[in-house]
C-alpha cells in the first residue's frame, strides 16, 4: 500500500522507555510492508499523558491522540484480538487495536494486528481507505463531466470540486477527551 494514511495503536506497561515504543512503531510499519505516513499514534486517555508515549510520538513529529474508554468500546466488535486481562481492565480485546481503529474512524480498517514486545503492543490501523477510493472515483467521475452552462462566476464547462477531505485530526478529535 502505497500513499496510505497510518494509525499506530498503543498500548504500554508502566516504565517503559520511549525507544521501545519507538522501535515497536517502526517495526509494525515495516512488517506491515506499507509506505505509509503515520499520521497519528493513538493510546488510551489515561495514558496519553505520560512521559513515554509522548516522548515516542515526538520521535515521529507527533502528539499522542488520548482516546476516551466510550471510543474503545465503540469499536470493541471490530478487534480481532482478545486478551482476558485488558478485556476485564479496560473492557476491549485489545487496547492498540481499538485506539488505532477508533482514531481511523468508521472507515478506518486494521491492516496490522497487535503484535507486542512484552512491554508494549502496536496495531496499525489505515485511515479511511473506503472513503479516499470513494473521493477519488467521485472526483474522476467529476472531471468528465462538463455541464452545458456554467454557474454565476464560473467558466463555462468548469467543475468545483474539493480535493481536500474532512480532517483525520478533526475526526479525532471528535472522540478524544479534553
Amino acid at each position: 500500500m502505497t500513499g496510505t494514511r497510518l494509525v499506530a495503536g498503543i498500548g504500554f506497561r508502566h516504565g517503559v522507555p520511549p525507544d521501545a515504543i519507538v522501535a515497536l512503531i517502526r517495526r509494525a510499519i515495516a512488517q506491515a510492508a506499507c509506505e505509509g505516513a503515520l499520521v497519528a499514534i493513538a493510546t488510551a486517555a489515561d495514558r496519553a499523558d505520560e512521559p513515554a508515549i509522548r516522548d515516542a510520538a515526538g520521535a515521529f513529529g507527533l502528539t499522542p491522540v488520548a482516546v476516551d474508554a466510550e471510543a474503545l468500546r465503540t469499536v470493541d466488535p471490530r478487534v480481532p484480538t482478545r486478551s482476558a486481562r485488558i478485556e476485564r481492565s479496560r473492557g476491549v480485546g485489545s487496547l492498540a487495536e481499538a485506539a488505532a481503529l477508533a482514531v481511523a474512524g468508521e472507515t478506518g480498517r486494521l491492516i496490522l494486528v497487535r503484535i507486542d514486545d512484552g512491554r508494549a503492543t502496536c496495531a496499525l490501523a489505515a485511515l479511511g481507505l473506503a472513503s479516499d477510493e470513494a473521493m477519488r472515483e467521485a472526483d474522476e467521475a467529476r472531471a468528465l463531466y462538463r455541464p452545458p452552462s456554467a454557474g454565476v462566476g464560473k467558466e463555462a464547462g468548469a467543475v468545483s470540486r474539493s480535493k481536500t477531505p474532512i480532517s483525520h485530526r478533526a475526526r479525532a478529535a471528535q472522540i478524544v477527551t479534553a
